[in-house]
């Protein structure tokens, strides 16, 4: 599986959405000491922002950064047309990313697991000149150590398959919301 760089940026804009929308991302490796732990402090430095998510994903389970990118936009895309399976939009990204609806299948296909891991740590607000040092701050609250990560280890391909990882986790992505 190809690794990508650890920094990411890109805008996303569609004539229905209230804002244009940021999306940064880093990736890393992170010791994770419970889940629910690391959870809180990912939204601990922005206790005033309620637009922004901010979400942890394991790279194992994610096809790449263009994969992050869809599950971003089809997941504003859902908030806005208030079609969101979920009330909570870094679950509902999750559910996108992992290509099911069902939490607990969800969070085995993309979730972070206790113990040291490859990790994506991505962050999507409103534009704003600030959040690059949101995204700072939440880097030092959960100590993540930025590198380069292998995407897509866990993705199981099917036999016939004759594309990239990345390609059939969009794919599978896209066909959930159908």
């Amino acid at each position: 599986m190809p690794s990508h760089a650890s920094h990411f940026s890109i805008s996303l804009s569609h004539r229905g959405f209230s804002h244009d929308w940021e999306l940064l991302g880093v990736s890393g490796t992170v010791a994770i000491k419970g889940s629910i732990d690391t959870l809180k402090k990912l939204s601990s430095p922005l206790p005033s922002e309620t637009k922004a998510c901010v979400q942890l994903f394991s790279s194992a389970g994610i096809g790449g950064w263009e994969h992050i990118s869809w599950g971003a936009y089809a997941s504003l895309l859902a908030q806005q047309s208030k079609g969101m399976h979920f009330q909570k939009m870094e679950l509902e990204w999750m559910g996108r990313l992992a290509g099911t609806f069902q939490l607990e299948e969800a969070s085995r296909r993309v979730g972070v697991k206790e113990g040291a891991q490859e990790v994506v740590l991505v962050r999507l607000a409103p534009k704003d000149k600030e959040n690059k040092k949101r995204l700072a701050a939440t880097i030092k609250a959960i100590s993540l150590h930025e590198k380069k990560v292998e995407f897509g280890k866990t993705i199981p391909l099917p036999k016939t398959w004759s594309r990239s990882a990345e390609e059939f986790a969009i794919e599978r992505s896209a066909l959930t919301g159908v």
